[in-house]
């Protein structure tokens, strides 16, 4: 009687640890991980027109001199801006 009862007790704890292997499946969890990113190429700051000035230039120079230096430097943020957008994050929708 007691043996059976051992034999049977054994039986039921092998069935219960098999049981428990058997649904132990691989699970993938998604988990951000931090990266660092390259530093950027900063471009070299733009000659400016205006620094060619004369303390003598006519006021047509000056004022040519002052738009020349605003286009100048529009194209200066939009190479920055880009370079920026590159580091931007993902949307996440």
């Amino acid at each position: 009687m007691i043996k059976s009862s051992v034999i049977l007790l054994g039986l039921a704890l092998s069935g219960l640890l098999l049981n428990g292997c058997a649904n132990n499946l691989p699970t993938t969890v998604k988990v951000p991980v931090a990266a660092s990113c390259p530093p950027p190429h900063i471009p070299p700051k733009p000659k400016l027109p205006i620094t060619n000035l004369q303390p003598d230039s006519s006021p047509d120079t000056v004022m040519k001199a002052y738009v020349a230096t605003i286009e100048v430097l529009q194209g200066y943020n939009t190479q920055l801006l880009h370079i920026l957008k590159s580091y931007e994050q993902p949307k996440q929708s």
